[in-house]
């Protein structure tokens, strides 16, 4: 038998206060919502750090410090979190996009290299790259593994064989499969998400390292380093529909949001290749504009823009997928971020926005939080609110909502009848007596003014939440 969500208040009351947060909701115009930020996650393998990219102005906002070599990145779908391998480490960091800063450090296989995150945010995959000593000395291949990961618990769930040397990794858009480069085999293993073990393994070119699925699911592209060429791959068919020849040294891919345009890294040619899709031909090769060996390839959202990191350069350039031009973009003086994987993220400005629409209102995202505190789950977290972000599930908002510090009157404890009321009624832009009254507990020593709250909630979760 279910249970009823333990509240401690009666549930009468419960019920009134979704009442009155619904009455201020249709009462009030939503004021000014607060738009996503489009920032660029770009490890520095050499500098133990994260560039942190603005894509509108191309300006460095920030560095994150996150561990030795870090070279693949992946973001997760609300845009709350860059999880970032750590080569040397043995590990992934991440990090809150609220405020690049380090969440945690979850461990992993040997030499982690690629890195990708299930549709749902749930699941982050993680190719591990070992070396083997070779008889006479040096290295030679290994078998690797890939490490699936909760992202909500942040633990290691399973480690999977596959190839020699995995590196890039991407997920299926129905989150179904996870496709793994091997680089030392040639191959191209094919992971079962739901019973984490190999069910296919697909011959391509010669060491394959980026992978990249298009959005519509039909194909995976695979650039392979070894003979300059770019595999693609029937999805539903699971074989090789043709070979295209690209530049030296084939190392990052990225497809367009409309699965149109393909764009991979030539590191040896210091060049860019950009293939038409549907023709299977390349229509572009750029050298002017793109720095010394390219690597990293991601597309900022929505658009034919893509992002190319410039390993040796320490720079990044812009390609426009139409017509192949392209131009350096934003600071210089990166150290070698080689950007392994999707590294474009659309962050929320605002913290509080959990329904994942990029703006952030009392009528989705304050009742999101209230239900959430009054033990709403599932679909009755999410019944009737509008303004719920294309792909964002109950489970993903369930998610953030955990991971928000919601403690708005500054009692030590979080409560739907005094801080939720509190955090929606700020996101209506109320103020002074509006804002607290019957919201506080005022019985509290540290119980905060209605000015603290309103900074404590800047503070905390972004000043664009009271825009």
């Amino acid at each position: 038998m279910r249970l009823a969500p333990r509240l401690d208040f009666p549930v009468p009351l419960a019920c009134l206060v979704v009442r009155q947060v619904l009455a201020l909701a249709a009462a009030l115009a939503l004021l000014s919502p607060a738009k996503a930020a489009v920032l660029a996650y770009l490890p520095n393998q050499s500098a133990a750090s994260v560039a942190v990219i603005d894509v509108s102005t191309g300006a460095q906002i920030a560095t994150v410090p996150v561990g030795a070599a870090p070279i693949g990145v992946a973001v997760a779908p609300n845009g709350r979190y860059v999880y970032v391998t750590l080569h040397n480490s043995d590990a992934v960091s991440v990090i809150s996009t609220n405020n690049n800063s380090v969440q945690a450090q979850i461990p992993v296989g040997t030499k982690p290299m690629g890195v990708a995150v299930s549709p749902d945010g749930t699941r982050l995959y993680v190719s591990n790259y070992p070396t083997a000593t070779a008889s006479g000395g040096g290295s030679q291949w290994a078998n690797g593994t890939l490490t699936v990961i909760d992202t909500v618990n942040r633990l290691a769930l399973a480690s999977i064989f596959v190839g020699a040397n995995p590196a890039g990794v991407a997920v299926s858009p129905d989150g179904s499969r996870a496709y793994v480069a091997n680089s030392g085999s040639g191959t191209l293993s094919v992971v079962s998400t739901a019973s984490n073990a190999v069910t296919s393994t697909i011959p391509v070119g010669s060491n394959p390292f980026g992978v990249a699925v298009s959005p519509d699911g039909q194909r995976v592209y695979v650039a392979n380093s070894g003979d300059a060429s770019l595999s693609v791959i029937n999805a539903a068919a699971l074989n090789v529909t043709s070979t295209i020849r690209v530049g030296g040294h084939a190392m990052g891919v990225a497809v367009s949001d409309d699965s149109a345009r393909v764009v991979v890294s030539n590191p040896f040619d210091n060049s860019i290749s950009v293939i038409n899709a549907s023709m299977q031909t390349v229509v572009a090769t750029t050298t002017a504009g793109i720095g010394a060996a390219p690597a990293g390839v991601s597309f900022a959202p929505s658009g034919s823009i893509a992002l190319v990191a410039n390993s040796r350069a320490g720079t990044v350039s812009a390609v426009n997928a139409i017509s192949g031009n392209a131009s350096a973009f934003g600071p210089g003086g990166l150290g070698s971020p080689l950007s392994l994987g999707k590294f474009v993220a659309t962050t929320p400005l605002c913290a509080l926005n959990v329904s994942g629409d990029g703006s952030v209102s009392a009528g989705s995202d304050g009742l999101l939080i209230l239900r959430h505190m009054l033990g709403f789950r599932g679909a009755a977290l999410t019944q009737g609110i509008t303004g719920i972000g294309a792909g964002v599930t109950a489970t993903m908002i369930e998610q953030s909502i955990a991971a928000l510090n919601l403690d708005a009157d500054g009692d030590a404890t979080a409560r739907p009848t005094t801080d939720g009321l509190l955090i929606v009624r700020a996101l209506l832009s109320l103020t002074d007596v509006a804002l607290v009254t019957g919201a506080r507990n005022t019985a509290s020593a540290t119980v905060r003014s209605a000015p603290q709250v309103l900074q404590w909630i800047a503070n905390t979760h972004g000043t664009s939440c009271l825009i």
